[in-house]
């Protein structure tokens, strides 16, 4: 009758070609995890597996899942996410991802030669605006502001001059509204008005 060999801490074997066939055998599934968490991302929900709150998971509807407080084998309060039926969810609830952030029109109107706005169609969403020359007569900046929470970045503008402006038009884009410089022309002197929309990430 063969002679088993003595079983040491944690349940190995003692004898050297069984610890190094255990040691072969943990290495292994470490490398097929590490080599399914690569795969994945984000591991699948395990039964066996104890996680902490805010833990992600996902469950074998392949729904991404944030655990609300610990839960596994370890607790009293290990839960498969799929199956959850607490409503509202007291364990893991489905992990929805924040909206990505919307490029849209945020102001527009209609600006009139002496910096105020025309109000018909009446302006929308700006916070003050004003107009005044620089050192030559016939130059005019209007600054348009917004709220100071309206944007997320530097906005982008779509100026449209009325046909008296020969053209020469500098557009300054920031993170709180626009500047919109008309420069000296031919027209020197005369009414200056545009439409304007403002384009940004609120």
């Amino acid at each position: 009758m063969a002679q088993q060999s003595p079983s040491g801490p944690h349940g190995l074997t003692s004898s050297p070609q069984g610890v190094m066939e255990q040691f072969f055998t943990q290495l292994n599934n470490i490398l097929a995890f590490i080599k399914d968490l690569g795969q994945r991302g984000i591991v699948e929900w395990n039964e066996d597996q104890n996680y902490k709150a805010n833990a992600r998971t996902v469950g074998s509807d392949g729904v991404l899942y944030k655990a609300l407080q610990a839960t596994g084998p370890s607790s009293t309060n290990a839960q498969d996410p799929t199956t959850e039926t607490a409503d509202p969810r007291e364990v893991w609830e489905r992990e929805v991802p924040a909206p990505a952030a919307e490029f849209k029109p945020l102001a527009w109107g209609q600006m009139g030669s002496n910096g105020s706005f025309i109000t018909s169609p009446a302006p929308y969403g700006v916070d003050t605006a004003n107009c005044r020359r620089t050192g030559t007569s016939g130059d005019y900046t209007y600054e348009i502001r917004l709220p100071g929470d309206a944007l997320g970045d530097v906005c982008r503008a779509i100026v449209v001059p009325s046909p008296n402006i020969d053209g020469r038009m500098t557009i300054t884009e920031r993170n709180d509204g626009i500047n919109v410089k008309l420069q000296h022309g031919a027209h020197t002197g005369t009414a200056r008005t545009f439409y304007f929309v403002v384009f940004g990430v609120k």
